[in-house]
């Protein structure tokens, strides 16, 4: 499975991005995804067999995986509901847009490109639609029935690489 994490910092003239989008990953996770990638289409043309490169979005639903923003602020907001933080969720940058994807669709997704004889090669797996961090951070907020204050640094969690605005063109994907 690729990731959008491959795709680095998109212009805002090249969003929702399209799977032909020249990559410049700004992350070791991102240039070891676009590498596999890489790697597996030039294996199926040198091979001759059909290669499906799903290039999967942000993916929620389930447990939200630890590493991610989304999954750090829930983990906050569970050690809150458990008194064992005070009520200050920790963020970074909230104006980050991101297209989000429910898991549920993205097996749903998966199991239908694998069964199509046209789907080949990259694939953006997203919704199409574009979610800042500060929308979710809301539901999430509603969701726990929580009352905390939220702090924002821009900083916090960057890993030094600041990406605005990654949405998937799903064009491709709809044909399948």
């Amino acid at each position: 499975l690729g990731s959008a994490s491959e795709l680095g910092i998109v212009p805002v003239e090249y969003s929702p991005v399209r799977e032909d989008f020249v990559c410049y990953p700004v992350n070791d996770y991102g240039k070891s995804k676009l590498r596999q990638t890489q790697e597996a289409l030039r294996l199926a043309g040198e091979l001759g067999f059909r290669c499906i490169c799903p290039r999967v979005f942000n993916v929620l639903g389930g447990r939200a995986q630890e590493g991610t923003a989304v999954g750090d602020w829930c983990r906050q907001i569970v050690e809150m509901r458990k008194g064992s933080q005070e009520g200050i969720l920790k963020t970074g940058d909230l104006s980050l847009v991101r297209d989000f994807i429910e898991m549920d669709d993205v097996i749903d997704i998966l199991v239908k490109l694998s069964g199509s004889e046209a789907a080949q090669g990259v694939v953006n797996v997203g919704s199409g639609v574009g979610t800042s961090y500060r929308e979710i951070v809301e539901v999430l907020k509603a969701l726990s029935g929580l009352e905390f204050r939220v702090e924002e640094d821009e900083d916090f969690g960057s890993r030094g690489q600041r990406v605005p605005e990654v949405v998937a063109d799903v064009v491709r994907l709809v044909e399948y």
